[in-house]
């Protein structure tokens, strides 16, 4: 009788042991796509500062802008669609960003371009390694990334 109690009560303590090492049934969600072009502008788990490699404007390249770096924050809103109190920082711009930015994804559905809060809207093409930002400078007094009529045209700028 006691090696029948003795077999019953290894048999209990086996089955919960076995019960108590299954972990959750449903894997931890992943990261939405605004998430993780957040993630590779900023960098996930340390500050990410993007150096210029080169620079067109008008198509033909420039070294107006070398030494030029950016340094992107921000937070992912509840929604995980778009970025909150998102800033970028820059030096080496030669006036044609303030030296802090204030920036959003232009749609909740892409992250394949992002607006100032001045309203300009830069095409970017991002990843982990490399950031590309596309954009037209007006030629207009109020044109809200430089009132500086001489930098008006077309940049291209690439940053690794």
């Amino acid at each position: 009788m006691k090696k029948l109690n003795y077999l019953f009560t290894a048999g209990v303590l086996l089955s919960l042991a076995i019960y108590a090492s299954c972990g959750s049934s449903s894997p931890a969600p992943a990261d939405t796509p605004a998430q993780i072009a957040l993630d590779n502008l900023k960098g996930k788990d340390s500050p990410k500062t993007w150096n210029l490699a080169s620079a067109t404007v008008g198509g033909n390249a420039t070294t107006d802008f070398d030494g030029m770096t950016l340094t992107f924050s921000g937070t992912i809103n509840a929604d995980k669609n778009n970025v909150q109190g998102g800033t970028f920082t820059t030096n080496g711009s030669q006036g044609l960003f303030s030296n802090s930015v204030g920036w959003s994804f232009t749609s909740n559905d892409s992250q394949n371009s992002i607006t100032t809060t001045g309203g300009q809207v830069i095409n970017v093409t991002i990843s982990a390694t490399s950031l590309t930002m596309n954009f037209t400078v007006a030629t207009a007094d109020d044109a809200p990334i430089s009132r500086n009529k001489g930098l008006a045209g077309t940049y291209v700028l690439n940053f690794n």
